[in-house]
């Protein structure tokens, strides 16, 4: 069970971090080193934390 959670952490880290890259290539965005690492901690805590919480809270809104 943790390595199907690692998988899905790790490749919803990934599907996450393409789509804010894809952006910021797309408007043509300058980033430094810094925003890269913000980018990549906060999607860290949307995946590993926040989508957890969420899916908590639509279960007991749901009961």
């Amino acid at each position: 069970m943790i390595n199907l959670f690692l998988i899905y952490t790790c490749y919803g880290i990934l599907l996450s971090l393409t789509a804010f890259f894809q952006r910021v290539y797309t408007q043509g965005l300058k980033l430094h080193g810094s925003d890269v690492m913000i980018a990549l901690l906060m999607v860290m805590i949307e995946i590993a934390i926040f989508r957890y919480f969420l899916s908590l809270i639509r279960v007991s809104v749901f009961i």
